[in-house]
């Protein structure tokens, strides 16, 4: 059974969040966990980061993740997920056969939003870890149904002026998710990216980010490091393509936080529930 399925959620393009997704895998994966990558958007980045970009153009409708939300077809997980050249790494892959997916109002899609999650739940047995990559369109179909998915979040974020306003919208569309399908999701809070030690505004923006929202960032802040990019046309995760490098030891740093988060709000949640019951 999975222990959790975690999605990286962020309203702008370039922010990280597929970046880190992959990031992830390699970090979870290296202790043992098998973890399955799920890739929810149409452009097929977190797919091609592992596989290449000619896969992804190779790739038929009942191959990829729009098979979840087309109501001819039963999706098959032997032909959907895919084992990466990475230890305990799978895919679940898209490419543009996701588009006509990409819906406004996901909340008169019907059983469309539960898709992802009732996918998850026939695989779950297979995996440890489950993380979702998804589309900067938060408001639309594969972005919702990653969160009626999932049971915690946390959002990917660069120390500019638009990328923290667009955090307002990740909050509302985290607390839409919970009062219309999925009770029980956890924002685990934003991690600083693509942070420039040198860029006097770049300081100034992390300080404001956490005067605004405090306990909700995340101590680690992944500093602007090529690795990070070189890892990407290596089709590796930054852990297993430069494993002793920094920019690995920083991935590693944050997923402490992420899994002692996690941890935390297991036992509140186990807390609240005994009070009840």
């Amino acid at each position: 059974m999975a222990e959790f399925v975690l999605t990286l959620l962020a309203k702008k393009g370039g922010v990280g969040r597929t970046m880190h997704t992959q990031n992830f895998a390699g970090g979870f994966a290296e202790q043992g966990f098998r973890v399955l990558a799920v890739d929810l958007d149409s452009q097929g980045s977190l797919t091609a980061n592992f596989f290449g970009d000619d896969f992804v153009d190779q790739l038929q409708p009942h191959e990829t993740v729009a098979a979840l939300f087309d109501d001819h077809r039963e999706p098959d997980p032997n032909i959907l997920i895919r084992q990466t050249a990475i230890k305990d790494i799978y895919v679940l892959p898209a490419s543009g056969h996701m588009e006509r997916f990409d819906l406004p109002e996901p909340l008169k899609q019907s059983e469309r939003q539960f898709a992802v999650r009732d996918f998850l739940t026939d695989v779950d047995d297979y995996f440890d870890v489950v993380l979702i990559d998804t589309p900067p369109n938060i408001s639309n179909l594969p972005a919702w149904s990653a969160l009626m998915a999932s049971q915690y979040v946390m959002t990917p974020i660069q120390p500019q002026k638009n990328p923290m306003e667009a955090l307002i919208d990740v909050n509302v569309q985290v607390s839409n998710a919970i009062a219309h399908g999925n009770p029980n999701l956890t924002y685990l809070g934003c991690f600083v990216t693509n942070f420039h030690i040198r860029r006097a505004i770049q300081k100034t923006l992390e300080l404001r980010l956490r005067q605004l929202y405090g306990p909700q960032v995340f101590n680690t802040i992944l500093k602007s490091r090529p690795t990070y990019e070189e890892a990407q046309f290596h089709y590796k995760p930054v852990t297993h393509y430069r494993p002793k490098s920094e920019a690995a030891q920083l991935v590693r740093e944050l997923l402490v936080e992420v899994v002692t988060r996690i941890q935390t709000s297991t036992t509140m949640m186990n807390q609240q529930q005994a009070k009840a019951g």
